[in-house]
């Protein structure tokens, strides 16, 4: 949708209201409507016959006598302006006094003009400014629905990216808080919430003292639910997800939704400083309730729920996001789900300080270097006893695991990586273990085997080939061949050996040694061909990797007349 200042506007529909049948045919006849850009569409005699006009014939401007009998203009003007609040008025009067206009005016006239006599230029002069004014108000609400619909349509983005702002502590624009809470006025109930809104506190709609609290809102197995579908509907998948928790927000007492990448979404509710924990606890749980619906009904799954602490100040948002998304992974060792939701104020403090891990790390590998097949139920239960006598934060716990099973050799497919990183109980993260361990019968660790290249990362390396003058990021490289970015990072790793930073700089260099054998190429101008940003960091990392700067390798080139084709 494309405001088009060229296309012209619509006839403005104009009703005539005067108790002197003269009057209303000098207008109706003697009037150029057509040229003023106006139409008449109806008549009247009296103010309530006005009034059952406008309900027929939905007028835009109403041209209206002041005096007239049964209701007067004035008396329509202030019912009408309650029945049809997109009505206009100009004012007809055959008083030369100006306190009458004046009294019309401040009820909401646009204008007025004497009608004794009627004076067609000056009504037309009138009308003039009447169709200026209602075509400013046109398209300023034209505006303001295409705004509307703009931030509709994009709001799942306007407000990841907000998210990742938030979380990365960069400033937020006071007209990006108040996007996200329009209600919100802080300092508006004197003296105690203007000293909050000097530290950053947010109002709330009740003019009283607030908190904020965060909701983390996902679902049980997230990759899980994900793939049941293709993985181009993920994203509308996701969409809907932060959809329901807007919603559901919306009619339990407000809060602003912000989606993550995963398919999570944070619930920022502000609560009344002196309202009951009683009350407080009804809302949680009554948003918990229709969420707990929405997941069973339309996804066949459970939400999992975690809930900040309360504070105060929006600059501590960044923490309460990080307390409710931590909260939520308490669900990896409450598998039988005690309460309905986690909040981080009961958190079990986290015992485990890292230092057991290269103990379970070395028990681990023992078990892997048998020389028969790998003792699986023994590794689980190595894993299980940590996690359940340490209890690590989960999310360290799977990448540590998964960073083992890389050094090990074991062959993971891109199902195996969703499943081994979902956001499920312990139990079925050891059933996925099990499951991988249990399909790789060869002693990994005693003799690797060297994995065929996968046909993805043989396309991906193609494409960095072919792209190196391009910006390129691992989530474009990933996108390129339709893959996660997260698998593919690990998937490039255990394909090439190098992450796929140093692999894209290692790239780069070979192809920056093949253009200074040319003589008529500047070495300044190879960051363009090659994606440096500049030709200091080009410089640098020449010589890191080849001991020489550009201009020392030139010359060396020319001096001994060799070549380096790259292999070709």
């Amino acid at each position: 949708m494309q405001l088009d200042r060229n296309e012209p506007s619509p006839d403005i529909r104009v009703l005539i209201v005067d108790d002197e049948y003269m009057v209303r045919s000098t207008l109706r006849e003697e009037i150029g409507w057509e040229r003023l850009g106006m139409k008449v569409v109806a008549e009247a005699s009296n103010g309530r016959q006005a009034l059952e006009k406008c309900a027929a014939y939905s007028p835009d401007l109403a041209l209206i006598d002041i005096s007239m009998p049964v209701m007067s203009g004035l008396e329509m003007i202030v019912s009408a302006k309650q029945d049809f609040p997109g009505l206009r008025f100009a004012i007809l009067t055959a008083h030369p006094d100006f306190a009458y206009a004046q009294e019309a005016l401040n009820a909401g006239a646009l204008a007025y003009v004497l009608k004794t006599p009627v004076l067609v230029q000056d009504v037309e002069r009138m009308l003039a400014n009447c169709r200026d004014t209602i075509r400013a108000e046109r398209e300023s609400h034209l505006r303001v629905r295409f705004a509307d619909q703009v931030l509709s349509r994009h709001a799942w983005d306007i407000r990841h990216a907000l998210l990742l702002d938030l979380q990365r502590g960069s400033h937020i624009a006071e007209s990006h808080w108040a996007y996200l809470f329009p209600y919100a006025k802080p300092g508006s109930a004197g003296g105690r919430d203007q000293a909050a809104s000097a530290s950053g506190a947010l109002g709330a709609p009740s003019a009283q003292p607030s908190r904020l609290q965060v909701m983390y809102v996902t679902a049980l197995h997230m990759k899980r639910l994900l793939a049941r579908y293709p993985e181009a509907d993920a994203p509308l998948v996701k969409y809907s997800l932060f959809q329901a928790v807007q919603e559901v927000a919306a009619d339990c007492g407000g809060g602003t939704a912000l989606p993550d990448a995963t398919g999570g979404v944070y619930l920022i509710r502000t609560l009344p400083v002196s309202g009951s924990r009683t009350k407080s606890e009804s809302d949680v749980q009554h948003i918990i309730t229709r969420l707990n619906r929405f997941f069973a009904n339309y996804y066949s799954a459970d939400a999992v729920i975690g809930i900040s602490s309360s504070r105060s100040s929006r600059e501590s948002l960044r923490d309460m996001l990080h307390e409710a998304e931590a909260a939520s992974e308490l669900s990896f060792y409450m598998p039988g789900r005690e309460a309905p939701y986690y909040a981080y104020e009961k958190k079990p403090a986290v015992r485990s300080s890292g230092a057991a891990w290269p103990k379970v790390e070395a028990e681990l590998l023992a078990k892997w270097r048998q020389p028969h097949r790998a003792d699986v139920p023994g590794c689980l239960q190595v894993l299980r006893h940590y996690a359940e006598s340490d209890r690590p934060e989960p999310d360290k716990l799977r990448r540590q695991t998964l960073a083992l099973l890389e050094t090990s050799g074991v062959p993971l497919t891109r199902s195996d990586w969703n499943e081994l990183t979902d956001n499920g109980t312990l139990n079925a993260w050891l059933d996925g273990l099990d499951k991988v361990l249990g399909r790789d019968t060869s002693p990994a660790l005693i003799s690797p085997a060297v994995p065929a290249m996968h046909e993805d990362i043989g396309k991906a390396l193609d494409y960095m080939r072919s792209h190196l003058h391009d910006n390129l990021t691992l989530a474009k490289v990933a996108e390129h061949i339709h893959m996660n970015p997260s698998y593919f990072s690990h998937l490039f790793k255990v394909n090439t050996g190098t992450t796929f930073i140093d692999h894209l700089t290692g790239l780069r260099i070979e192809r920056a040694k093949q253009l200074l054998q040319r003589p008529e190429l500047k070495n300044y101008m190879l960051c363009d061909e090659i994606g440096f940003a500049s030709y200091p960091h080009f410089c640098t990392q020449f010589k890191k990797h080849t001991g020489y700067t550009p201009s020392e390798y030139k010359q060396q080139v020319l001096a001994s007349g060799t070549r380096d084709d790259g292999g070709k």
